[in-house]
């Protein structure tokens, strides 16, 4: 007899939490899995009915009380149903738990459907349940909790060294936007060594420096467009910051900033990046033909020659990858040959930079993924010497992501020892992100189910992608 849907997907939840996945990472793959959007997979990856979460909604929300009625409502909006206030959906976010934000419980349809103010307020995470005055929820309107207004905090020292050295000068805007050009190409390349955590207060303020200077100077012409773009960069490494804390829905609020703001300005190159941002997400997410669509919308905006561009090329043949098409991973692997060697010169440097080597970035990858394990070894053993010299280069998180392929191709061979071992050394690069923990949990999945759980260095590894998952979690949810 065929099981049911439902026992179907209790049998992946519990593999999934038996592999020591933590609860967020648990929902994303019953999202990728199952098709479903992030409020029901949350409530899936809890185990729970509707009427259970009804449950967990009053126990973690007393002053609150809610009909079942009224969470299938929540779950199919904007597809129908009753849109959930942000209110709302951090009420739920503390009935789920185990480190679930407001961002976490939304994806692309419920973003397009908010306003400006309701993005930054996800993206800053500046949301408050009051106590009902009703204790009931029979419609949005009458939804007893509130928004608080964002605390005017005390500015952080890069804001009081931005605005000192920008006061005083014959033109303070000039000034500002050089200074914020500084910003950026610090911040890239110290993003794409250290991670997330040294950076994002600093690029927090830098935005909002920024954004400011339209306030104060109120530019035209070339001067507003030189503005507009600052912007746009630094909401891109907003977005990239974001997507390295697993924090997917303040990235793509982020991205989309990114992207609108460069076209704004008139680089849509911004914009390119900003969709490529897009595009790994989704393709970390298990969401295949999302990241084709987007790797492609981005290389028609992105100009032709520019890393940017080569980049996004790169990302399609990954895609074409996921998707076990052969055929269009091989031709878009010839065209990101050709991309990259029509770059005069890699300008960039940090997270808006490309490896160079004897093939394009991802190649690997994408092998991995169609179960060529020998050329993706070979090819990732080039890599690591023509791209990843010893010193500061091994110290990127782009380098614990070449060491996980590595690693998954040594396992496909059946080289278990030799990919723990390596998995290992991986998750010894500081600045773990999320893109990395996800590798580490395929490898884990790959050395378990090879039935080597048992040996020592197995076993190593096992326990250091426990802790880093864990610790991913914990930062993600501000704990």
């Amino acid at each position: 007899m065929a099981k049911s849907a439902k026992a179907v997907r209790e049998e992946i939840r519990q593999e999934l939490f038996r592999s020591g996945m933590p609860a967020k990472d648990v929902a994303l793959e019953l999202a990728a899995r199952l098709h479903v959007r992030p409020r029901v997979a949350w409530r899936y990856a809890m185990g729970w009915p509707q009427w259970k979460l009804v449950q967990e909604f009053r126990y973690a929300n007393p002053h609150l009380a809610v009909r079942e009625s009224r969470v299938s409502e929540w779950e199919s909006w904007p597809f129908g149903g009753t849109r959930p206030s942000l209110e709302v959906l951090a009420a739920l976010a503390a009935a789920f738990g185990h480190g679930c934000v407001v961002a976490d419980l939304l994806d692309e349809a419920d973003l397009q459907q908010m306003s400006d103010a309701e993005r930054r307020l996800v993206a800053t995470r500046k949301i408050d349940i009051k106590p009902a005055l009703s204790t009931s929820f029979p419609g949005s309107a009458q939804e007893a909790a509130r928004v608080s207004p964002v605390p005017e905090n005390s500015p952080s020292s890069l804001t009081y060294a931005l605005g000192m050295v920008e006061s005083g000068q014959p033109d303070g805007l000039g000034t500002a936007i050089d200074a914020l050009e500084e910003v950026i190409a610090f911040s890239s390349d110290k993003l794409a060594t250290v991670g997330p955590a040294p950076v994002l207060a600093d690029l927090l303020a830098a935005r909002q420096f920024a954004r400011s200077l339209f306030d104060k100077y109120q530019p035209v012409g070339a001067r507003a467009a030189d503005v507009q773009a600052a912007a746009a960069w630094l909401s891109s490494l907003l977005a990239i910051a974001s997507s390295y804390r697993g924090d997917h829905t303040s990235a793509l609020v982020w991205a989309l900033d990114a992207q609108n703001r460069g076209q704004a300005a008139g680089h849509p190159v911004i914009s390119g990046w900003a969709l490529l941002t897009r595009a790994t997400v989704s393709h970390y997410q298990g969401r295949g033909a999302r990241s084709l669509d987007l790797a492609r919308e981005g290389a028609a905006v992105a100009p032709v020659g520019t890393v940017a561009f080569a980049k996004l090329t790169c990302q399609q043949m990954r895609s074409h990858a996921s998707l076990g098409d052969r055929q269009g991973m091989q031709a878009a692997r010839r065209q990101a040959q050709a991309a990259i060697s029509a770059l005069e010169d890699d300008g960039n440097a940090g997270v808006h930079s490309i490896a160079r080597a004897a093939e394009p970035p991802y190649t690997a990858a994408s092998l991995l993924l169609v179960g060529e394990y020998a050329e993706a070894l070979a090819i990732t053993e080039d890599l690591i010497i023509a791209a990843y010299l010893p010193g500061r280069a091994r110290e990127t998180s782009s380098y614990a992501r070449t060491l996980l392929v590595l690693a998954l191709a040594q396992a496909g061979l059946g080289k278990l020892d030799e990919a723990a071992a390596t998995g290992a050394t991986a998750l010894g690069v500081p600045g773990i992100v999320w893109p990395t923990v996800v590798l580490a949990g395929k490898l884990d999945h790959a050395l378990a189910g090879a039935g080597s759980s048992e040996a020592a260095e197995v076993s190593e590894f096992a326990g250091l992608y426990r802790d880093a998952a864990r610790d991913l979690a914990a930062a993600g949810s501000g704990t």
